[in-house]
This record gives structure tokens, C-alpha cells and sequence, in this order.
């Protein structure tokens, strides 16, 4: 049994990746096949204001100044001058994705520094894996995951901070950085800041 558990831990990280995505490209393929990827105005608005960046009249960082904060459109450039991308949200979508895989490891290796257990880390990370919510958030060219993402990336860091024997100042610096981008990302940032 010793062994199988030394093989396992050593193959851990490997599987829990491979499931993910998995996890991760299938809900998106489901969503986009129900026509539900861009269901929400607010995902085709996001879309298209990345987009007037690269295909405009008057292309340019301009166009992001609008009611919408700028992180997810920024984040979105690479892929929004791809038409598929654009008309089918995956420009928006691989962020959210990426968010995703985020947000999971961040979960479990908050729960591992505080409990210090492989089982309970894995149990969280696999409890918002596996939300429906957060499939589908996940999936879409909205700004939810990246935000959760961002979020759980600060409370790793400040649970880290707390925990580490002596105080090192690098973590706050690291924590407002991240502040920063809660900002930049969603309004809610701006209460957690």
C-alpha cells in the first residue's frame, strides 16, 4: 500500500492537470454545442470591446476605456483577433479557463498550508472543480472565473504570509499586486481591497 501511495503522490499533480482539463474542455464543448457560451450580454460585450482594440476605425488601447474594467478584455487580445474565437467566446473562454485551473490549485494548497493534509486539500479542490456553477462559469468569456482565480491566488498569499515562521514583506507586495488586478478585473475587488 506504501508503495501504491508513493506512485500515486509522485503521479498526483499529472492526473489531477489531465482531469481538469478534461473537466475543463468538455464543459466548454458542451456549453458552445447548447449555444450557451454567449448567453449573457455582458460575455458578447466584453467580446467585442477586446475586439475594436485590433478591428476598428480607430483601433487602439483606447477603446477599452468604457463601463467595463479593462484586465478581462486586456487578457483577451491574443486570441480576439481569431474570428472563431470572437464569434464563438472560446477568445474569452480560454481565460476563463485558465482562471479555472487557477483557482483549484490555488484551493488546494491553501487548504494543504492549513491543514497539512493531502485528503482535505484534494477535497477542496475537487468540491470547486466539480461545481456546476463554476463549469459553467468557466466556459464563458465572463469575468467570474478570473476574478475567483485572482482572489484565491491573494488568500494563498496571505495565508502563506501568516503562516511563514518570519515576516517577509515580499508576500504584501505580492498581495497588492494582486489587489491591483482584483481592481482591474471585477468592481468587487474594490471592497476586497
Amino acid at each position: 500500500m506504501k508503495h501504491f501511495l508513493q506512485k500515486f503522490s509522485h503521479y498526483q499533480g499529472l492526473f489531477i492537470l489531465f482531469f481538469l482539463t478534461c473537466l475543463s474542455f468538455y464543459s466548454f464543448l458542451h456549453f458552445y454545442s447548447q449555444g450557451e457560451t454567449l448567453l449573457y450580454a455582458d460575455a458578447i460585450s466584453r467580446l467585442d470591446i477586446a475586439r475594436k482594440v485590433v478591428d476598428n476605425i480607430t483601433p487602439g488601447f483606447a477603446q477599452l476605456g468604457n463601463v467595463w474594467l479593462p484586465l478581462p478584455q486586456i487578457l483577451m487580445l491574443p486570441f480576439i483577433w481569431n474570428d472563431w474565437a470572437w464569434h464563438s467566446g472560446f477568445a474569452g473562454s480560454i481565460i476563463s479557463m485558465a482562471s479555472y485551473f487557477t483557482s483549484v490549485w490555488a484551493i488546494y494548497k491553501t487548504v494543504f498550508i492549513l491543514t497539512k493534509k493531502y485528503i482535505a486539500s484534494i477535497l477542496a479542490g475537487v468540491a470547486y472543480a466539480v461545481n456546476i456553477n463554476i463549469l459553467y462559469l468557466q466556459a464563458t468569456p465572463m469575468t467570474e472565473s478570473l476574478y475567483l482565480a485572482i482572489f484565491a491566488l491573494s488568500l494563498l498569499v496571505f495565508v502563506t504570509y501568516l503562516t511563514t515562521k518570519k515576516e517577509n514583506m515580499h508576500y504584501l507586495l505580492i498581495l497588492g499586486f494582486l489587489g491591483f488586478l482584483q481592481v482591474l478585473a471585477r468592481y468587487d475587488g474594490w471592497f476586497v481591497v
